[in-house]
């Protein structure tokens, strides 16, 4: 949904919404509740203190990023912070598997392998051998790694 279309349906004007966005000034009680309306979520997302973690647009990586649009990155990192929401909310009560990766592969790692051979260690590391790699959510996942699938629409609008 665009800025527009959400300004007209909760009845603040679209600097509003942008003031809200950044933060600049608090919705009023009946504001957030004509927002959660017309997001279809709960007033509580709104609440302060969320999202736990913000993603920078420009720490992204997008596959054609040429032609994926300021909207598109925007909905992308929004949605990644709403399941790095989620899966932190989940982590209280439900028990993940342990995180499975050598030293070099943590985000403060300096000692980065080139691409061909950090795949040769991860395999390595792994136990999958060098042929093709059956099932690789499900090995991810069973290694500590949280997988999530996101389709960009093609009209923003939606």
């Amino acid at each position: 949904m665009s800025k527009a279309d959400l300004h007209r349906k909760v009845g603040v004007s679209a600097a509003a919404i942008g003031q809200y966005e950044r933060g600049e000034v608090r919705p009023r009680a009946e504001t957030v509740a004509a927002l959660a309306t017309a997001l279809g979520v709960p007033p509580g997302f709104f609440a302060l203190g969320r999202p736990r973690v913000q993603v920078d647009i420009a720490e992204a990586s997008f596959r054609r990023l040429r032609s994926t649009t300021v909207t598109q990155q925007q909905q992308a990192t929004a949605y990644v912070e709403q399941v790095w929401e989620l899966s932190c909310y989940l982590e209280e009560g439900v028990e993940f598997p342990e995180l499975d990766l050598p030293a070099w592969a943590h985000a403060d790692s300096h000692d980065v392998p080139d691409p061909a051979t950090a795949a040769r260690a991860m395999r390595q590391h792994w136990l999958l051998g060098s042929g093709p790699i059956e099932h690789l959510v499900y090995q991810l996942e069973q290694h500590g790694i949280l997988t999530v699938f996101f389709s960009m629409k093609e009209d923003a609008a939606l």
